[in-house]
C-alpha cells in the first residue's frame, strides 16, 4: 500500500460497482447507502464507475439519488459517462471494426467463449466446447422473446438485465456484428482463464486490453480505456480530477483509478493487485467498507456513525 503523507482536500468520492458498492446479492447495504447520500449532502460529488452499461446502473443511480446532487455514471470500464441530471453523455472513440474482427478471430483460433457488447444488445461467439451451454443459450433465448411479448425488460439474473430494444444472440461471423461495438469480453468457466489474458494482451496488445474480473470473466478494452480515462472525459466540467477525489475499487479495471486517487481504497475482498496500488484496506462489501471508510478518512458521520 501507498502512504498518505497528508490530508487532501477530497471533493468527489467515485466507486466501482460490483464487489465494492454491492454485496454478492448485489444488494446495496442500508449504511453504506445512509453514508453515500449523506456525503452527497455534505457537498461532495458522487460519480458512480462500472463495466456495466447506464441502462444496468439504473435502479443503484436512482437509489443514490445521482440526479438530485448532479453525480455522474461512469459506464463500460470508462467508454462512456453520463452526467445523471441532464443525462448529457461523453464518450471515448469507438473500437475499431478491424479490430472487433481481429478479436472474433483470435477467438475462434483459440476457442475462446468471446463476448461483443453493442446499444443493441450482447452477442456471443461460442466455440464447439461450450455446447453444453447450447441449452442454457435457448432457454435465456425464449425467455426474451416472453418478455418482448409482455412488453418488459429482459433479466438474465439479478440486476443483469436488458432493455426491450436490446437482444441476447449468437454469431459465427463477422458479418453478423452490431457496430458499434462499445466493450469486448470473454467467458471462461474452467481454470487457467489466466492464459486466456495472456494470449489477448500478446496478440491485440497493440490495440486492446485485458483486464481481469473475475476467476470466469475478462473484460477487453480498447487500449488506454480505463474508469480513470472516463475521469478524464469530465475533468474539464467539473474542474478537477482524480487528485481530488477518493476513490473505490476491488478488481484489475479498478487499479488505475486507484493509483491515481488522492486517497486509493482498496476492499478487504479486493485483488491483491488493487490492494498494492491502495492507499488503504478497508472493511469488505460485505460489511459496509465503503461506509467505513469514508468515516474514517473525511469524518462523513461525525458523531452520528455506527460501528458495525
Amino acid at each position: 500500500m501507498r502512504r498518505l503523507l497528508v490530508k487532501p482536500e477530497i471533493k468527489a468520492i467515485i466507486t466501482d460497482l460490483d464487489g465494492t458498492l454491492l454485496t454478492k446479492k448485489r444488494k446495496l447495504l442500508n449504511e453504506t447507502r445512509r453514508a453515500l447520500i449523506k456525503a452527497q449532502e455534505q457537498g461532495y460529488r458522487l460519480i458512480l464507475a462500472s463495466s456495466r452499461s447506464y441502462f444496468m446502473m439504473e435502479e443503484i443511480v436512482k437509489e443514490l439519488k445521482l440526479a438530485k446532487y448532479d453525480g455522474y455514471a461512469i459506464c463500460m470500464n470508462g467508454m462512456e459517462v453520463v452526467r445523471v441530471q441532464t443525462q448529457e453523455v461523453f464518450r471515448q472513440e469507438d473500437i475499431k471494426p478491424w479490430v472487433v474482427r481481429d478479436y472474433l478471430e483470435l477467438a475462434k483460433k483459440e476457442s475462446m467463449l468471446a463476448v461483443f457488447e453493442s446499444y443493441r444488445g450482447m452477442q456471443l461467439y461460442m466455440p464447439l466446447q461450450y455446447k453444453l451451454l447450447t441449452p442454457v443459450f435457448t432457454f435465456l433465448t425464449a425467455k426474451k422473446l416472453w418478455s418482448d411479448f409482455r412488453k418488459i425488460n429482459f433479466t438474465v439474473y439479478a440486476d443483469f438485465r436488458f432493455s426491450k430494444e436490446q437482444n441476447l444472440t449468437r454469431i459465427s461471423s463477422a458479418e453478423q456484428l452490431n457496430y458499434p461495438v462499445l466493450k469486448l469480453g470473454l467467458m471462461h468457466l474452467y481454470p487457467g482463464i489466466e492464459r486466456y489474458h495472456k494470449i489477448i494482451n500478446r496478440e491485440l496488445g497493440d490495440e486492446l486490453q485485458a483486464i481481469r474480473i473475475s476467476r470466469v470473466w475478462l473484460d477487453v478494452m480498447p487500449k488506454g480505456v480505463s474508469k480513470a480515462s472516463g475521469v478524464d472525459l469530465i475533468k474539464d466540467r467539473l474542474g478537477y480530477g482524480l487528485e481530488s477525489m477518493i476513490a473505490f475499487g476491488d478488481a484489475e479495471n479498478d487499479v488505475e483509478m486507484i493509483r491515481r486517487a488522492q486517497i486509493g481504497i482498496a476492499m478487504a475482498n479486493a485483488m491483491d493487485i488493487v490492494k498494492e496500488v491502495a492507499d488503504d484496506v478497508t472493511r469488505s462489501h460485505q460489511q459496509n467498507g465503503i461506509a467505513y471508510a469514508l468515516n474514517k478518512h473525511l469524518g462523513i458521520f461525525n458523531d452520528d456513525f455506527t460501528e458495525y
